[in-house]
């Protein structure tokens, strides 16, 4: 079962950056200051999780709450459990 937790753990380990220290409201670009580096954390989380993300399901992303949730809202019902925010 994939749950917000588990994709804050994904893009944690993407960043090398402890989950603890991975502000919800944080800005990704923050994070990650270069563009190129946020498309290959999105191409890598969509392959480790098995979905995809449209440009229009990232347009508004701007905070790695925001990105959590984009990719639950493309995961399988019964695959996911939804939660407002990651906690």
């Amino acid at each position: 079962m994939t749950t917000n937790a588990n994709i804050k753990q994904h893009i944690a380990d993407h960043l090398k950056f402890p989950i603890e220290k991975l502000d919800n409201d944080r800005p990704l670009l923050e994070l990650i200051a270069d563009s190129f580096l946020l498309i290959e954390m999105m191409l890598t989380l969509q392959e480790k999780l098995d979905v995809v993300l449209l440009h229009e399901d990232i347009a508004n992303v701007v905070t790695i709450n925001d990105l959590v949730l984009a990719i639950v809202g493309k995961l399988p019902a019964a695959s996911s459990i939804v939660y407002r925010e990651v906690g």
